[in-house]
């Protein structure tokens, strides 16, 4: 059993580890701009593919066009839809690559507890109540066939 000062120092223990989370989350930000300004940089480059950047960049060739469009691959680049348009009268074009996503977590989906599976629905359906044309059957009655 748990006494109030080793409670307390558990508490201190989390504060500090949440310090420490919070610095290493800034630095990972810190670093992930730098990695964009680098893939940037390079994506000036004449011969500069996505395919070649994204893996020594860590990441996969579609965040790597969305950080770089010009890196889009030419099939995809000389597409109407993929090309920029003009903007309409008083609205301004704005690039796509301006607001960075979020990378999506790589966890496996969670599962289900083996004992917290939900019970199998009846064989018989409950009787509709609003319909009138619905009919009643009796408790242990056999089930009309189909």
């Amino acid at each position: 059993m748990m006494d109030a000062q080793s409670y307390n120092t558990g508490l201190a223990e989390l504060r500090t580890l949440r310090d420490q989370i919070k610095k290493t989350t800034a630095a990972l930000a810190r670093l992930e701009t730098e990695r964009s300004k680098a893939i940037t940089a390079l994506a000036d480059y004449d011969k500069a593919k996505a395919d070649r950047i994204a893996p020594a960049a860590g990441i996969s060739v579609a965040e790597t066009v969305a950080i770089a469009p010009q890196l889009a691959p030419d099939s995809l680049a000389d597409s109407p839809a993929a090309a920029p348009t003009d903007p309409l009268p008083g609205q301004a074009l704005t690039p796509r690559h301006t607001t960075l996503r979020r990378r999506r977590s790589r966890r496996p989906p969670l599962r289900r507890a083996p004992g917290r599976i939900p019970p199998p629905p009846s064989a018989s359906p409950a009787p509709c109540l609003l319909c009138p044309k619905t009919p009643k059957r009796a408790a242990g009655s056999p089930t009309p066939p189909a």
